[in-house]
Order: C-alpha cells, then structure tokens, then sequence
C-alpha cells in the first residue's frame, strides 16, 4: 500500500489532531473505556438470521477494541464513510433517537455521560484509521480502496467536531 502525499498529510494530521483531544481536560483517568474481542465489521451484511439463529460471520477485521466499538459500525454506518462526519456530531447531540437507546444498552458502556461519549468517539477514529490502513495493507492490492479517500475527508470533519464540543 501506497499513500500519496496528500492522504499521508491527511492521516498525519488527524493522529495529531487525536493526540490534541486526549490532552484535553476530557480525557481524565477516570473516564474507562473497556477492551474486548470486536467484530469490527458489524454491519447488516454480516449479521445473518433465520427464525430464532443468528451468525455473524466474516471476522477477518476481528481484533481487540473499546468494547463499543462494534455499537458504533453499527450505529453510526461507518463501513458509508460519506457523511460519516455528520452522523458522529449527531452521535454527540444528546437524546438522538434510537441510536441514543442502542447505545446506551451496550454493555460496559457509559453512553449517557458526554463526557464519556466523547473520548469512544475520538478513540473509535482512532481504531478506524487503523483499520483502514490495515484493509489497504494487502500486497495484491494495486491502489487504494476509494472508501479511504472518503474517510479521510470525513475523519477531519469529525475531529473538527469532536474538538469543537
């Protein structure tokens, strides 16, 4: 995998834009986000169903993450990357629907405390970016997957957001 200069600038930027918001004075120690074994592509093409059986299948993004981390593929459509930025200023809004209610029944989570939601918010870029790169570091690739084009674009507007709040 190959990045051009401009989404190596782009990348660089949004992990220093990260590093920024853990030295603010939300990233406290006593805010905890939890670890586990995430799916990391939960989204309703992996999940299967036939009458009281479901299978999620497809795992090759398996890895250890905030615990949320699947709450917020799902919720938030991240595997769209257009529009993404959109949909996490809204996650931040307070009471936002439905997406509000899923993820405030995740386990391990603290969804109501902004706080809280802020810091799975930043750390969940975090994670995509990872993932991202790791789905482009594949040696049969011959260019980069379009969907990290867009992400890059989007996660620069979320980190905008999630700096502005």
């Amino acid at each position: 995998m190959v990045l051009d200069f401009s989404q190596r600038n782009s990348l660089t930027a949004c992990l220093a834009e990260i590093r920024t918001l853990f030295s603010r004075p939300y990233s406290k120690p006593d805010i905890k986000l939890a670890t586990a074994l995430t799916h990391g592509d939960f989204q309703p093409a992996n999940i299967m169903v036939d009458k009281d059986k479901v299978w999620l299948v497809d795992w090759e993004y398996s890895d250890i993450r905030q615990i949320v981390y699947d709450g917020l593929v799902y919720a938030l459509r991240s595997r769209f990357p257009c529009g993404l930025s959109g949909r996490i200023q809204w996650a931040l809004a307070q009471d936002n629907g439905a997406v509000d209610e899923f993820l405030k029944t995740w386990p391990e989570t603290n969804w109501g405390n902004r706080l809280w939601r802020r810091m799975a918010l930043t750390v969940f870029l975090m994670e995509e970016i990872v993932l991202h790169l790791k789905i482009n570091d594949n040696p049969l690739f011959y260019s980069l997957d379009q969907g990290l084009r867009c992400y890059c674009l989007e996660i620069a507007k979320a980190l905008r957001c999630l700096k502005g709040q």
